[in-house]
């Protein structure tokens, strides 16, 4: 039994850094009520099911969001790398001074013109792959950016929530 405590204490997250406390529990705010205002008009015998039903919604909902995501920003890298390619030739006069600027530098690290050469194709093969990735996040940043634009004009269709004076809303 023992060694299941050992195990347990060495796997276990450490100790979180009291300094990011704010931070965290601030972030709490965005995806809780702490105040139960969401609850306020549902009766009490089915509060349990409405909390159980918008905790599913909400893991679904980031789920969801997630993949699409990852799937827009793989699509839209796959597509920057292919428009990055097309002037990636060894004719072109910018790609043959980048070749040879690192062909000489890597061969005064290496020593071999062989793999220099292609340390030298490889460092613009990863130039560009970065530059592909960056344009990808880009352009999901710029689209979840458009669809919180167009969901803010949602808040003033909402039923506002007050409650009233002497009711108890949190923790019943």
């Amino acid at each position: 039994m023992q060694w299941a405590r050992r195990l347990i204490k060495t796997c276990s997250r450490p100790e979180p850094d009291r300094a990011e406390e704010p931070t965290r529990q601030a972030s709490k705010g965005d995806f809780h009520d702490p105040k139960g205002n969401a609850y306020l008009y549902t009766p009490m015998e089915l509060r349990g099911a409405a909390v159980g039903l918008l905790s599913l919604l909400r893991n679904e909902g980031g789920s969801v969001g997630t993949s699409l995501s990852q799937a827009l920003q793989d699509h839209r890298e796959q597509f920057h790398t292919l428009r990055l390619g097309e002037n990636l030739d060894p004719f072109n006069p910018a790609v043959q001074s980048f070749l040879e600027q690192s062909k000489t530098f890597l061969l005064q690290q290496t020593g071999d013109p062989a793999l220099s050469q292609q340390l030298a194709w490889q460092a613009l093969e990863n130039l560009r792959q970065q530059q592909a990735s960056s344009l990808a996040y880009f352009d999901c940043f710029w689209v979840f950016a458009m669809v919180t634009l167009c969901l803010v004009p949602a808040v003033f269709l909402m039923k506002r929530s007050v409650a009233e004076i002497g009711a108890r809303v949190g923790g019943e």
